[in-house]
């Protein structure tokens, strides 16, 4: 007898011959899926990355077809201090100088020996536009942490990326972009320390303070903030002990010591005082002292001033709506954030990323720095550029803004689609006439105003001419004069200055650049004021400027002063 299987039988073989199918099918896939997805993630963040280079080269051209990258004095400024160390009279790397910290004028030496690079600005900018990449995915990454989600992600980077004063910046030999890389990374280590607990970020948190140490002088107090900030963790967050809390800060802090220490033995070295940046001729705190006696400080020792001042400096640059997005983002990262981030870590990263903030303000507050625009009704000096000064601070506020911007879209759906229309909204907004950095630089007191003297000493001079000139005060004029920096004698000649200072016409100097007023500029207060204008025996005036005067050797005057 055949037994031939019931309906039923059939059905369960059926079943299972298809389950087990599946499951091998699925053995297969799966796989693939996942490899699909690690290829979709890898595509996607190629295409970030070519959009955001693509971003920063178009606006690079954009601003330097419109001659844009180099309206701030200090733009040329930094470009010269590099170029100094191989086009001098004496070349070397002691012309980095000891006021503006080395590291901005350090890494343009790579490209500064090309005379477009120089000229153009772009061996200045090219650093720029890379921590601008760094920023945008440096704060993508910090967002997606805090967060878990990439669209909050790409919100907030977007938010730091689209800026157009931002993308200015970006494309300048500025210190700005610069060291907001720095800071960025030195955000995202702590960040990922505060979830992983791995030291070896405190050991790269260390080294991006290095950088910022030797970037701008925010990095100096920031970094003791970034310290302040790691004791909190340890100490509250992961209760540990004071001795061991102790030891990982020093783990952080000994890169940045190191970093501080070099800059002070510098100058030390070079300029026979440590404390020369701080409080030499040319310091930050020489400029603020001269302000100060003309006209007072408008903000020191006052810090509603202060804070006033910073706020509509960040509102100009980076916009009032998008700052009350980031206030709203700060609400809801207390309230929606992930579970593990308790309240005191929530708070502790907040005052991290909000160093440079409050540097700024206690800044403006002890009268270390100075910032000027017109809705704070003040002007330092009669003239209208007075007006706007130093706006472009305001744009370090920029990273804090935009992480809680991503924190903000990662609410709700309707949060995203407000947060990318506020960020396009402002683009129409700042987009042509109110881009303050540019502002800032073309018409505000960091602008160039020596056109004429520069103009007429690129008209006048030989190949072979030398010429008298303070970089100290006119290094944008030495930059646009269309001269070899070697055919400038200044500060940084060592003997040869002191000598053409006293008596030009035997050190063989054809031009002297000075000022028409007695402002402390070398030329002026030796040869005018101290001399009594003996040099005019030899030179005669050759150009009356604005604000600068330019003298020229009289034919047969160097046979007659040998004589």
């Amino acid at each position: 007898m055949i037994l031939t299987p019931t309906r039923s039988e059939e059905g369960t073989t059926e079943r299972y011959q298809h389950h087990k199918m599946k499951k091998a099918l699925k053995t297969i896939i799966a796989p693939q899926k996942a490899k699909l997805q690690i290829l979709t993630t890898k595509f996607t963040g190629l295409y970030a990355f070519f959009f955001i280079t693509l971003l920063s080269i178009s606006a690079w051209y954009f601003f330097y077809s419109r001659n844009l990258v180099l309206a701030y004095n200090d733009a040329m400024s930094h470009l010269n201090l590099s170029r100094l160390v191989i086009d001098n009279i004496d070349p070397g790397l002691t012309q980095i100088g000891g006021v503006w910290l080395p590291l901005t004028h350090v890494l343009p030496l790579t490209l500064i020996w090309n005379e477009w690079a120089w000229q153009s600005g772009f061996a200045g900018s090219l650093f720029s536009m890379l921590a601008y990449l760094v920023s945008s995915f440096g704060i993508y990454q910090i967002i997606k942490i805090l967060t878990q989600n990439k669209l909050s992600a790409t919100v907030g980077a977007a938010a730091f990326a689209l800026n157009l004063n931002m993308l200015y910046l970006q494309s300048t030999p500025m210190t700005e972009s610069l060291y907001i890389a720095f800071f960025v990374l030195s955000a995202l280590f702590f960040v990922k320390y505060t979830q992983k607990n791995d030291t070896k970020f405190l050991i790269l948190l260390g080294i991006t303070g290095f950088l910022q140490v030797l970037t701008r002088y925010d990095g100096w107090f920031v970094v003791g903030l970034q310290s302040l900030a790691v004791i909190l963790y340890e100490l509250f967050v992961h209760r540990k002990s004071l001795s061991e809390t102790f030891g990982k800060t020093v783990l952080f802090a000994f890169p940045v010591a190191f970093g501080i220490a070099l800059w002070l033995t510098w100058n030390l070295i070079i300029f026979k005082d440590p404390f020369f940046f701080a409080l030499g001729p040319y310091s930050a705190h020489a400029q603020q002292l001269s302000i100060e006696s003309a006209s007072g400080l408008f903000t020191k020792y006052n810090i509603y001033n202060s804070t006033v001042a910073f706020i509509f400096a960040a509102i100009a640059n980076i916009g009032l709506s998008l700052i009350a997005l980031a206030l709203g983002g700060i609400a809801l990262f207390f309230i929606n954030s992930e579970k593990k981030l308790i309240k005191y870590k929530k708070a502790i990263i907040i005052f991290f990323l909000a160093g440079p903030i409050i540097f700024n303000i206690l800044a403006l507050f002890l009268g270390f720095s100075i910032l000027n625009l017109p809705e704070l009704n003040w002007n330092p000096s009669d003239d209208p550029a007075g007006r706007w000064f130093n706006v472009r601070y305001g744009v370090l506020a920029l990273p804090f803004i935009a992480i809680f911007i991503g924190i903000f879209a990662n609410w709700k759906k309707l949060a995203t689609v407000i947060a990318l229309e506020i960020i396009l909204l402002q683009i129409i907004l700042m987009y042509p006439n109110n881009i303050i950095t540019i502002t800032d630089g073309t018409i505000g007191s960091s602008s160039y105003q020596y056109a004429d003297t520069s103009d007429n000493l690129r008209q006048s001079i030989d190949d072979n001419d030398t010429i008298l000139l303070s970089l100290s005060f006119y290094n944008p004029v030495a930059f646009k004069s269309g001269a070899q920096l070697k055919q400038i004698v200044h500060e940084g000649t060592g003997a040869l200055w002191t000598q053409a200072l006293t008596s030009p016409e035997k050190s063989k100097v054809d031009w002297i650049v000075m000022s028409n007023g007695s402002i402390g500029e070398p030329a002026y207060s030796t040869l005018i004021t101290t001399q009594k204008s003996r040099f005019l025996k030899y030179y005669v005036l050759h150009h009356k400027g604005k604000h600068a005067d330019i003298y020229q050797l009289k034919p047969n005057s160097l046979v007659t002063s040998q004589n």
